[in-house]
């Protein structure tokens, strides 16, 4: 019984404990996008999942990702921090079936991407 009540004053504790941790975790994510090829439904693209570390948005550019600045940007979403999921970007050109594009993660209209970001912060994708 003692062994017990003594584990039970330590569950607020240990719980305190690994918030914290987690937390601590959460700041160290990179940005990073997933995207599956596809064909737009609605004139959008659907991106499977977005991790922006503070507000930002989710660009789909179209062009060579190599040569950025080429590109061209055929659709935006502004997005809050954290995950997101299953996000529907409305495209103002839609690339025919076979095109290459991309979706990257960026700060909030600074056309830049997110201090610290790797190649996680951008996904090629095929139009379908």
């Amino acid at each position: 019984m003692k062994s017990s009540a003594k584990f039970a004053r330590m569950l607020p504790v240990v719980g305190m404990v690994l918030a914290m941790a987690s937390v601590a975790h959460a700041e160290d994510i990179l940005p990073s996008v997933t995207a599956l090829n596809q064909k737009p439904k609605n004139d959008a693209v659907s991106i499977t999942y977005a991790y922006l570390p503070q507000n930002g948005r989710l660009v789909i550019l179209s062009g060579d990702p190599a040569e950025k600045s080429s590109a061209s940007l055929i659709g935006a979403t502004d997005l809050d921090a954290g995950d997101h999921r299953n996000v529907a970007v409305k495209l103002t050109n839609e690339p025919k079936p076979g095109a290459h594009v991309w979706a990257a993660v960026e700060e909030s209209k600074a056309n830049k991407v997110f201090p610290g970001s790797d190649e996680r912060a951008e996904q090629r994708f095929m139009i379908m």
